[in-house]
């Protein structure tokens, strides 16, 4: 086993060598369905073929650029219109391109898609680290921390660019799949946490995982298989006294029973007025598998995640929780935020003010995996479907991480 320095410089020698090789970057998708976008950068842009890479024009001007929905099939940009469906954006002389409060690094490649334009962010999956680090946890949290939240970051996009490289882009910038915050400061903390695990990703028998976090696992982590669908390595679940004492480590949710009525038949669910509510049963953490609404027209059967989802992700935190019907509202009362599988980003943070490393707070969270590099890694499966792994059930996959 490669320990301490000698792995780090092993993985930089080996990632700054790929990097060298021409590694693929990263596609983020940053808006979608757009009428049309601003763009700037200090020196100007220039804006071009993304195919080609041929330039159309240069823009060296510091105000910016509109990108808008052309007449027929062609772009506006700024005064002209360009018969193309797709342009691509690099800064004059590098430095960022501003969208927005945000500053992106890398080019911003922008596609005229049926619903509106589809802005996408195409850079280097070390820089793109960092900025959906900046986008999860603070900066002042432990270093030993925001290393191993960059690794799950790191295997978590290494999964959806190997799944979805085919597609335009490879992850969007979101809780559907990670937060991505943009550029971030070469100062800023987070950079020390990305590059002392250059390249770092986790595998379980030789697979890429899909390493999934989440804020906070209530006491117990959740089985993967139990929540996400689709041709992955499973992760166990497991206890997590580290997460016990977070902000949201417990909480209550009162919703009128009207309230839920409306929002189940807005799913969908035929419902009558809600007279009980009863769980049928647990996972091994204790989270909610089914339960069951009994209503005037009769009764129904719901799996937790999807009942969660129906309610809403931010709504009812968790699948961790005890329901009671009182009067005119049920009454739930609950643990964690989150679907709970992978690392609890609060758990994590209370490990690292304990002193724990990176690496134990990974061995934690993620039970028989192994750090390793890229090379040789497989996806699990022999044809998984490309997008995010959806919740076991669900319909519709919703835009908050679950």
């Amino acid at each position: 086993m490669i320990r301490g320095a000698t792995w780090a410089v092993c993985a930089a020698l080996l990632f700054l060598s790929s990097e060298a090789r021409g590694a693929p970057p990263v596609r983020v998708a940053i808006l979608e369905g757009v009428a049309s976008v601003d763009l700037s950068a200090e020196r100007g842009l220039v804006v071009s073929d993304p195919q080609s890479r041929r330039p159309h024009f240069s823009y060296p001007n510091p105000t910016p650029l509109r990108v808008s929905l052309g007449r027929g099939q062609g772009m506006e940009v700024g005064p002209r219109l360009l018969p193309v469906s797709a342009i691509s954006l690099e800064a004059i002389r590098g430095g960022g391109i501003k969208i927005g409060a945000r500053e992106y690094a890398g080019l911003v490649d922008i596609f005229r898609m049926e619903g509106g334009l589809l802005v996408v962010n195409q850079l280097s999956l070390e820089e793109y680290v960092t900025g959906a680090l900046r986008g999860e946890i603070s900066d002042k949290w432990p270093l030993e921390t925001l290393k191993a939240q960059a690794v799950a970051i790191r295997t978590y996009a290494v999964y959806h660019q190997l799944l979805n490289q085919a597609k335009v882009y490879h992850l969007a910038a979101g809780t559907q799949y990670q937060n991505y915050a943009g550029r971030v400061s070469p100062t800023s903390p987070l950079w020390v946490a990305v590059r002392e695990t250059l390249g770092q990703l986790l595998a379980l028998g030789g697979q890429l995982i899909a390493a999934f976090y989440h804020t906070d696992s209530g006491g117990w982590t959740e089985r993967s298989d139990l929540v996400f669908s689709g041709e992955m390595a499973a992760l166990r679940g497991a206890r997590d006294e580290f997460s016990v004492s977070s902000p949201h480590a417990r909480w209550t949710l009162e919703l009128p029973l009207r309230d839920l009525r409306d929002l189940l038949r807005r799913a969908g669910v035929g419902v009558g007025e809600i007279r009980e509510m009863e769980i049928l049963d647990h996972s091994e953490s204790l989270r909610v598998q089914r339960l069951e609404i009994r209503h005037g027209q009769g009764s129904l059967q719901l799996r937790g995640v999807d009942f969660r989802r129906i309610v809403g992700y931010d709504t009812l935190k968790s699948t961790l929780f005890a329901v009671s019907v009182q009067g005119e509202r049920a009454i739930f009362q609950g643990r964690g935020w989150g679907h709970g599988v992978g690392l609890s980003q609060y758990g994590a943070k209370e490990m690292g003010e304990r002193g724990y490393s990176y690496r134990e707070i990974l061995a934690h969270y993620y039970p028989r995996t192994v750090l390793t590099l890229v090379d040789g890694l497989a996806l699990p499966g022999p044809n998984p479907a490309p997008g995010p792994p959806m919740p076991a059930g669900a319909v519709i996959p919703g835009r908050e991480r679950p």
